[in-house]
């Protein structure tokens, strides 16, 4: 006969070490790089301001856990989540936080100069179906969207943009996205081109929220060229 409390014991402590896993700011910052596209050791290092070491550590208690998963080549060492039911995880948690801790609120809101012009994923797909004169721009780094990126999508860095931004169309309603709803790029870009009387909306969601509804999303194979759509 089962021993019900020896197993719920054992159920729950596989339960616990995912939420162990999830316990560190800096691995939640990983998580959610690495949502965007396969990256090396030294790239996540680069990105995230830690060494190696502490790098490789983290992502040794993220394996641990599989959240995510290796791909070897050569003396490098490429990570990537581990499922989609991995990037989900990370959607619920961030949603959560952003609707029960007004302190998420306080840190974007005491950093940014927000005019509230955001739309939501569904309503973005909306103008696109019905053919609304809009542009859609990814500020994220070139191999962020070349990983994966909303169709139809045009590439201008954030370090870019503000020279770009002279040549837009000021007819056209600019869409700007990045990783998050709340990641400091589709932020300072909303700001930037707001700057040049543009009529600007930043997205509330990155590309793997898009990608989690099921909207579609494209990339570029290594190698390959990149779309005229994706250029427009």
């Amino acid at each position: 006969m089962i021993n019900e409390r020896a197993y719920l014991d054992k159920l729950y402590y596989q339960f616990e070490r995912v939420g162990k896993a999830l316990g560190s700011a800096r691995r939640l910052e990983i998580l959610d790089l690495l949502s965007q596209g396969e990256r090396s050791v030294e790239s996540i290092a680069h990105e995230t301001n830690l060494s190696i070491a502490n790098t490789s550590q983290h992502l040794r208690t993220l394996l641990a856990a599989h959240l995510v998963k290796v791909r070897k080549e050569g003396p490098y060492s490429f990570y990537s989540p581990s499922s989609q039911q991995v990037l989900a995880l990370w959607h619920a948690l961030r949603k959560v936080a952003q609707r029960n801790l007004l302190e998420v609120h306080e840190i974007v809101s005491e950093s940014f100069e927000i005019s509230g012009k955001s739309l939501s994923l569904v309503d973005l797909y909306e103008m696109i179906s019905s053919g609304e004169n809009i542009a859609m721009i990814d500020v994220r780094p070139r191999e962020e969207f070349l990983s994966g990126r909303i169709r139809g999508a045009r590439s201008i860095p954030l370090d870019k943009l503000a020279t770009e931004a002279r040549s837009l169309d000021p007819d056209r309603t600019y869409i700007v996205y990045c990783r998050s709803a709340y990641n400091w790029m589709s932020l300072r870009a909303a700001g930037i081109l707001e700057s040049y009387d543009l009529d600007v909306r930043h997205l509330d969601g990155g590309v793997p929220d898009w990608k989690l509804l099921g909207l579609p999303t494209t990339r570029t194979s290594s190698g390959a060229a990149v779309e005229p759509d994706a250029e427009m």
